[in-house]
């Protein structure tokens, strides 16, 4: 009986370095991904401006004030607003 619950104990302890390599190990993956995602939006020269903002909500105006079959395109793949 004595010997089961070393053996217990024993596999026990064994888990719980595993598992706290694994959490270490883990832990340092998600670091390297998070540092490479913030090195990475760094790294964007991309300015924003509020000029993109206005273009999409006139569209969207467009949109629902004539809806889909307002726009027809035209041979240059432009289209126009009818």
């Amino acid at each position: 009986m004595a010997l089961g619950i070393i053996d217990l104990l024993d596999r026990i302890g064994a888990s719980r370095a595993m598992m706290k390599f694994l959490t270490i190990y883990c832990g340092f993956g998600f670091l390297v991904v998070l540092a490479s995602n913030v090195w990475s939006i760094s790294t964007w020269t991309e300015t924003r401006a509020v000029y993109d903002d206005i273009c999409y909500l006139r569209q969207a105006h467009l949109f629902e004030r004539f809806g889909l079959a307002a726009s027809t395109p035209t041979s240059s793949g432009m289209t126009t607003t009818i």
